[in-house]
């Protein structure tokens, strides 16, 4: 599940630079604006579906984590450090998906002209610069679940002779 979702990640972050791209050159016509629109789309709800995913999948192995050590009567310190991991991620993951939605919303706003252009494609920016951030950041906690999650199944399992 890990690779599953580092690989959406690296995805929508890739539509999204793709996304900016085209943004940069609808001053330049040539269709650059039905790319731009159809791509802003995928990326903000593939990238939206990703940091949901990501969160959901800490709650479910901290779920997990939970009915083990109530099976097993062991296990607490890896149970406490899965949460304390699941509330590192929850604002890069609520941060990410806040931000690509404005700045989705904000392009329809652009192109009626409620607001100048420029906030749009600022928050285009940030909201890239801050997916590659969250990648890192939630990738990293992603290892690191899964790291916990096979220390405990090994303290399970205990000593191999």
């Amino acid at each position: 599940m890990t690779i599953a979702l580092l690989t959406l990640h690296l995805i929508s972050i890739g539509i999204l630079a793709v996304t900016v791209f085209y943004g940069i050159h609808i001053p330049d016509g040539g269709g650059a604006f039905g790319r731009h629109f159809m791509l802003a789309l995928i990326s903000a709800l593939l990238a939206v579906f990703t940091h949901t995913m990501t969160y959901f999948y800490f709650v479910g192995m901290s779920g997990n984590l939970k009915r083990a050590v109530q099976e097993h009567g062991r296990g607490e310190e890896r149970l406490l450090e899965s949460r304390r991991i699941k509330s590192k991620v929850l604002p890069w993951a609520f941060g990410g998906m806040f931000l690509l939605m404005v700045a989705f919303i904000m392009g329809g706003a652009a192109h009626t002209r409620a607001i100048p252009s420029w906030i749009h494609g600022g928050l285009g920016y940030l909201a890239l610069g801050y997916s590659l951030v969250a990648l890192l950041v939630e990738g990293y906690y992603l290892l690191k679940q899964n790291t916990v999650v096979n220390a405990f199944q090994r303290e399970l399992v205990g000593p191999t002779t």
